[in-house]
C-alpha cells in the first residue's frame, strides 16, 4: 500500500496479535502514557492471561492483583510500583493521550498542534466536526488522518468517563 508517497506493507487483520502488542507498547511508552513496569513482555503476558483487551483495561489491572503478584517476575513490590505508575498516568496531558492512541501520522508534535488549536479542550475536539479540515494543513497533510483523531477522541472521552479536570485545560484525568 502507498501512503504519503511511501510504500509499506500493512497487516489488515484488526485482531493481529503483533499489532495489538505494538499498540499497547506505544500506549504505555515514555512519550505517551509513561507507565513503567509494562514492558512488551509483560504486556504479552497480561494479554495472554486475558487481563488486557483494550487501553481502558490497563487502568483496571488492579482487579487482577492476586494473579499478578504470583506471576514470574512479579511480586508485591513490582505490583505496587506498577499500580503507582498507572495511577500517575491517569493525570496526563491531552497531547500525550492523543499520541498514545497510535493514529497514523499523528506523533507527539502533531498531537500538540491539534491540542493548541482547540485550546486543550477535549469536548471542543469531539464537537468540532468540519473544523478538523481547517487544521489539516497545519498539523498533517491529510484530513482523513485528522478524522481518525476525531473518532479516537470520541473513544477517549468514553475511556475518561467524562472526568476531565476542568481546572487545568492542559491536563486530562483518565
Amino acid at each position: 500500500e502507498k501512503v504519503n508517497d511511501v510504500e509499506a506493507l500493512y497487516c489488515r487483520n484488526p485482531e493481529c496479535p503483533a499489532k495489538k502488542i505494538k499498540a499497547f507498547t506505544l500506549f504505555v511508552s515514555r512519550d505517551a502514557m509513561n507507565i513503567d513496569g509494562l514492558s512488551e513482555a509483560t504486556l504479552e503476558k497480561f494479554i495472554a492471561k486475558g487481563f488486557i483487551h483494550d487501553f481502558g483495561d490497563i487502568f483496571e489491572i488492579a482487579k487482577h492483583r492476586e494473579e499478578i503478584v504470583t506471576m514470574e517476575g512479579f511480586g508485591e513490590k513490582s505490583y505496587d510500583n506498577l499500580i503507582a505508575s498507572i495511577d500517575k498516568a491517569k493525570e496526563t496531558t491531552l497531547a500525550k493521550v492523543i499520541y498514545s492512541l497510535g493514529i497514523s501520522n499523528i506523533g507527539l508534535s502533531n498531537a500538540k498542534v491539534i491540542c493548541r488549536h482547540f485550546d486543550f479542550d477535549l469536548d471542543a475536539m469531539r464537537k468540532a466536526g468540519a473544523e478538523w479540515r481547517k487544521i489539516a494543513r497545519h498539523a498533517v497533510s491529510c484530513a482523513t488522518v485528522l478524522f481518525r483523531v476525531y473518532l479516537s477522541l470520541v473513544a477517549v472521552h468514553s475511556l475518561a468517563g467524562n472526568h476531565s479536570d476542568n481546572s487545568s485545560p492542559r491536563r486530562l484525568a483518565v
